[in-house]
C-alpha cells in the first residue's frame, strides 16, 4: 500500500470505493427491478386493456347490427331517428375501443390486425349509410337485401377480427409471463452474486484502512509506554507521510522541549536553594557563582558590586586576565552595562571579544530591581548559548537581583532603625498633638467628601439618563423611517414587477390555450406536449407572482373581504375532485371528510386559498401514507369551526414551528433546493386567517408528519332561518357555470382591444377570432378615437388600465367628453391591485373588470352578459 497517503486520504478513498460499489450495485438492482416492473406492467396493461376493449367492441357491434335490423320494423320517422342515434352512439364506442386497442397493442402483428379491423369497420359504415338511405327513401326491399348480404357479412367478419385481437392479447400475456419468470430467476442469481462482491470489496477496503492506520498507532503506543516505564524521553521514528508521522515529529519536538524545560527547572531549583541563606552574603554569593559556572558549563563567572559609582569585583570563579578589579560607570563593557541598565532597562548585553581568546563570548547582565542597579554579573562562554541556557541565565539573574536587593534593603533598614530610635522620643510628643488635629481634620474631610461623592453620582446618573433617552429617540426615529421606506419601496416594487411579468405571461397562456384547443390533426403529438409544457410553466410562474402580489396586498392593507354564504361540504367535494388525482398519481391515500352540515358566512376564496395551500404542501412533502382533509366542530366557543389538513410526510423541526408562518421561511434552509417553493405560501395563509378573524396553527413531529389547522370564528356560523334562505341562494350559485361558446346572435360583432403592448393586443385578438368575433386593435388614445370614427359599430372595448402616457381612467374621462364617442360597453383589464376608491368608480360607471391573465371563459361570459 502507498505510505504517502494521509489517513484522511485513505478514509476518503475507502469511503469512495465502498460508496461507488454500493451505488453501482444499487443502480444494477434498480435496472433489473425496472425491467421486471416493465414486463409486469406489459402483462397487466396490454392483455387486459386489449381484451376488454375487444370484448366491449364486439358487444357494441352486435348491438349496432341489431338496431340496424330494427329500422325495418318501425313505421314512424322519429323511431327511425332514435335507432339511427343509437347506431351512431355504438359506432363511437367501437371507435373508442379501437383507439384503446391501438394504444395498448404490442407487436407488428397486433398493430396490423388492429389496422385491418378499423378498415373493415370503416367499410361497414358505408354499408350502414346505404341501408339508412334506402330506408329513408322507403326502399325497404333493397334495405333488407343489403342487411342480409353486405351487413351480415361485415358483422361476421368484424366479430372474427375482434376475436382474433382477444386471442392475440392472451398470447402476448403468456409470452410476457414466461419472460417475467426467467428475469426473476436471473435477478435473484445476480443479486446474490452482487451482494457477495460488495461484501468482499467492503471487507478488503476496511482491512486496508485499519491495517495502515493501526500499524503506525501501535508503534507510537509502544514508544509512549517505554517513556512511561523508563522515565527517559526518547524520540519516535515512523516512516511515511501521513498524520501519524506528523504526530511523531511533533511528539519528538515535545520530548526535546520537555527535556530542556526540566534542565532549566532543575538548575533554577539548585540556584534558588543557595539564595535561601540570608546570614552571610559573601559565602552565599560565592556558592551561587560556583553552582552557576558548573551547571551552565561556563568558562568564567564574575560579580561586580556597585557602590557610589564604582563597580568593585565582589566574587569570581576562574577570573580571566583581562578582567580588572574595578570599573567606573560607563567604562569598558562592565561599566557600560551598569550605566545603560538603569535608564533603558536593558536585560543583558552581549559583547564579542577577540577571536584568539579561549572563549566564544563574554556576556554581562545588570543586577537591577525596581529600576535600581546593584551590580553586574559577567559570563565567559565556550560556545554560542542556546535558547534554554539563556532562559536559565535570565531566571538566575532575576533571582540574584531579588536576593541582592533584599540584602541591600536589610542593610538600609538596620541603619535607619538605629537613627530612628534616637529621634523617636522627640517625635512622640509632637506626634500626639498632630494625631489629635489630624482626627478632627479627617472627620471634616470625610463629611465633605461624602457630600461631594453624592453630588457627583447624581450628576452622572442624570447625564447618563439624558444620553440614553436621546440615543433611544434617535434610534427609534431612524428605525421608523427605515421601516416606512422599506415597506413603501417593497410594495411598489412587488406591484410593478407583478405587472411587468404578467403582461408577457398573459400572452403565453392565451396563445398556448388557443393552440391547445385546436384539433390534434393540425399538430403532431410532440407539438401537443410542448404546448402543454408552455401552459404548465406559465401557470407555475403565475402562481409565484400571485403569491408575491398577495403578500404585497396584505402588507399594504389593500386586501378586502368578499363574504358570501356557502356550504363547507361542497367545498370539500371540490378539493377532493381537484387533488384526489394528484394524490393517487403519487401513491398517497386521500381522505376527505366534512362533519359540518350547515352553511357558513365568510370569504370563500380566502378560505379555499388557505386549505389549498395546506393540501399542496402536504402533497409536496409526503411520499407515502395518507393525507386527511377534515372539517369538524372545534371545542372552542370563540373558534367553533376547525379545518385541518393532516399528512404523514417529513414533518417539521421543533425549533421551526414558531417561525413557519413567517415570510420567506421554510422548515429547512436547504429544503427549497429539494422540494422547491418561495416560502411565501404559509405567510399569506397566516395573513388571510387574521383577516378572516381566525387562527392558523401547526402540529408536527419530525419524521412522522404534520397537521395544519384553520380555526374560523363564531361569526361565520348562521342561524337556522338565515341558513335555510342562504342555502337556496347557494344552490343557485353552484348551478351557475361559465359558458364555453358565444351566443349565436352575438357572433361577428366588433370588439376593440386597447393595450400599449402589441403582443397583448395580438394574443387577445386571436382569442376573439376563435370566438367568431371581429377584433379592432388600438395602442393609444388617438388610435381608439380613430378606430371608433371609422367603425362606430363597436359594441365592446377591452381597455388596459396601466398605459405608459395615460392610464385607463384618464382615457375613460376623455372618451366621455369626446363628441363622437357613442358609448359601447367598456371592460377594464388590469393586473394591478385597485384601491377601494377605484373599485367604487368602476361600479358607479357600470364598467366591467377583468383581472389578468384573461381566460377564454371569462371573455365569453362578458360578451354573453353585456352585449
Amino acid at each position: 500500500m502507498n505510505k504517502g497517503l494521509s489517513i484522511k486520504s485513505k478514509f476518503i478513498s475507502g469511503t469512495l470505493i465502498i460508496t461507488g460499489v454500493l451505488v453501482l450495485f444499487a443502480v444494477f438492482l434498480i435496472a433489473l427491478v425496472n425491467q421486471l416492473a416493465n414486463i409486469t406492467s406489459d402483462i397487466v396493461n396490454h392483455p387486459l386493456e386489449v381484451s376488454n376493449a375487444a370484448h366491449y367492441a364486439n358487444i357494441e357491434v352486435i348491438r349496432m347490427h341489431k338496431n340496424l335490423q330494427g329500422i325495418l320494423l318501425v313505421d314512424e320517422d322519429y323511431e327511425v331517428d332514435i335507432l339511427v342515434d343509437k347506431i351512431r352512439d355504438s359506432e363511437a364506442k367501437v371507435y373508442t375501443a379501437l383507439d384503446t386497442i391501438a394504444y395498448y397493442i404490442l407487436g407488428d402483428e397486433g398493430k396490423q390486425l388492429q389496422h385491418d379491423t378499423r378498415l373493415l369497420f370503416d367499410e361497414w359504415k358505408k354499408v350502414r349509410s346505404e341501408i339508412i338511405q334506402a330506408v329513408g327513401e322507403e326502399r325497404d326491399e333493397e334495405a333488407n337485401q343489403l342487411i342480409h348480404s353486405k351487413g351480415d357479412a361485415h358483422i361476421e367478419e368484424l366479430e372474427f377480427r375482434l376475436t382474433e385481437l382477444n386471442q392475440y392479447a392472451r398470447k402476448k400475456a403468456s409470452e410476457f409471463q414466461d419472460n417475467s419468470v426467467e428475469l426473476e430467476a436471473n435477478t435473484k442469481t445476480l443479486a446474490i452474486l452482487g451482494i457477495i462482491i460488495v461484501l468482499v470489496i467492503t471487507c478488503v477496503t476496511i482491512f486496508w484502512m485499519s491495517w495502515t492506520v493501526l500499524s503506525s498507532v501501535a508503534i507510537l503506543s509502544r514508544s509512549l509506554k517505554r517513556i512511561v516505564q523508563s522515565g527517559e524521553f526518547k524520540s519516535v521514528e515512523l516512516n511515511g507521510n501521513d498524520e501519524l508521522t506528523e504526530l511523531s515529529i511533533i511528539f519528538n519536538d515535545l520530548v526535546s522541549h520537555l527535556g530542556d524545560q526540566l534542565w532549566v527547572r532543575e538548575g533554577n531549583q539548585k540556584l534558588s536553594g543557595l539564595l535561601m541563606n540570608t546570614d552571610d552574603f559573601d559565602s552565599t554569593l560565592a556558592a551561587y557563582m560556583r553552582q552557576l559556572k558548573e551547571y551552565g558549563n561556563f568558562l568564567s563567572v564574575v560579580y561586580y558590586d556597585l557602590k557610589e559609582g564604582i563597580l568593585s569585583l565582589k566574587q569570581a570563579e576562574n577570573r580571566l586576565d583581562f578582567l580588572r578589579n574595578s570599573y567606573e560607570l560607563g567604562q569598558s563593557v562592565v561599566g557600560e552595562c551598569a550605566l545603560s541598565g538603569l535608564p533603558s532597562k536593558i536585560a543583558y548585553k552581549q559583547v564579542t571579544i577577540k577571536e584568539d581568546l579561549p572563549f566564544k563570548d563574554f556576556l554581562v547582565f545588570p543586577i537591577t530591581y525596581d529600576e535600581e542597579t546593584y551590580g553586574v554579573i559577567g559570563l565567559a562562554t565556550l560556545e554560542t548559548l542556546d535558547e534554554h541556557t539563556m532562559v536559565l541565565i535570565d531566571e538566575g539573574v532575576k533571582n540574584l537581583s531579588t536576593y541582592v536587593s533584599a540584602y541591600r534593603q536589610r542593610q538600609r533598614i538596620d541603619d535607619l532603625l538605629e537613627a530612628s530610635i534616637q529621634a523617636n522620643d522627640q517625635l512622640t510628643i509632637r506626634q500626639k498633638s498632630l494625631e489629635e488635629n489630624q482626627l478632627e481634620l479627617q472627620a471634616a474631610n470625610s463629611e465633605l467628601q461624602d457630600q461631594r461623592d453624592l453630588l457627583n453620582r447624581k450628576s452622572d446618573e442624570l447625564i447618563l439618563q439624558n444620553k440614553e433617552l436621546v440615543n433611544l429617540r434617535e434610534e427609534l426615529f431612524k428605525k421608523y423611517k427605515d421601516l416606512e421606506e422599506v415597506t413603501a419601496y417593497r410594495s411598489q416594487f412587488l406591484s410593478n414587477v407583478s405587472h411587468e411579468l404578467r403582461t408577457p405571461l398573459n400572452s403565453i397562456i392565451v396563445l398556448s390555450g388557443i393552440l391547445n384547443k385546436k384539433e390534434t390533426n393540425d399538430y403532431d403529438l410532440e407539438d401537443k406536449k410542448r404546448i402543454e409544457v408552455i401552459t404548465q410553466a406559465s401557470q407555475d410562474l403565475l402562481s409565484t407572482i400571485n403569491d408575491i402580489l398577495d403578500l404585497s396586498r396584505v402588507e399594504s392593507g389593500n386586501v378586502e373581504l368578499f363574504e358570501e354564504v356557502f356550504s363547507l361540504s361542497t367545498m370539500v367535494n371540490e378539493w377532493q375532485a381537484m387533488y384526489q388525482p394528484l394524490m393517487k398519481e403519487k401513491g398517497i391515500t386521500g381522505i376527505f371528510e366534512c362533519q359540518v352540515d350547515e352553511m357558513v358566512f365568510t370569504d370563500r376564496i380566502k378560505v379555499s386559498h388557505i386549505i389549498a395551500n395546506y393540501i399542496s404542501n402536504a402533497i409536496k412533502f409526503t411520499s407515502e401514507g395518507y393525507i386527511k382533509v377534515i372539517i369538524a366542530y372545534h371545542d372552542d366557543q370563540q373558534y367553533p369551526l376547525r379545518l385541518s389538513v393532516q399528512d404523514t410526510g417529513i414533518g417539521i423541526k421543533k425549533d421551526k414551528l414558531d417561525v413557519i408562518f413567517d415570510e420567506f421561511v421554510q422548515s429547512d434552509g436547504s429544503i427549497n433546493r429539494h422540494y422547491g417553493g418561495t416560502g411565501l405560501g404559509l405567510a399569506i395563509c397566516k395573513n388571510y386567517a387574521d383577516l378572516l378573524g381566525g387562527l392558523s396553527s401547526v402540529e408536527s413531529v419530525m419524521g412522522l408528519g404534520s397537521t395544519f389547522h384553520l380555526d374560523l370564528p363564531a361569526s361565520c356560523l348562521l342561524d337556522d332561518k338565515h341558513n335555510k334562505m342562504m342555502r337556496i341562494n347557494h344552490q343557485a350559485l353552484d348551478a351557475h357555470k361559465f359558458p364555453h361558446e358565444v351566443k349565436a346572435h352575438l357572433r361577428g360583432k366588433y370588439v376593440m382591444v386597447c393595450d400599449d403592448e402589441a403582443m397583448n393586443v395580438f394574443s387577445i385578438s386571436a382569442m376573439l377570432e376563435e370566438m367568431s368575433m371581429k377584433p379592432v386593435a388600438a395602442l393609444n388614445f388617438d388610435e381608439v378615437l380613430q378606430a371608433y370614427k371609422l367603425n362606430p359599430n363597436i359594441d365592446l372595448v377591452l381597455m388596459d388600465y396601466m398605459m405608459p402616457d395615460i392610464n385607463g381612467f384618464e382615457m375613460l374621462e376623455k372618451l366621455k367628453d369626446s363628441p363622437i364617442w357613442g358609448g359601447p360597453h367598456i371592460a377594464i383589464v388590469t393586473a394591478a391591485s385597485l384601491s377601494k376608491e377605484e373599485m367604487d368608480y368602476i361600479d358607479a360607471q357600470g364598467y366591467s373588470l377583468i383581472l389578468k391573465p384573461i381566460s377564454y371563459d371569462q371573455v365569453v361570459q362578458l360578451i354573453n352578459d353585456k352585449l
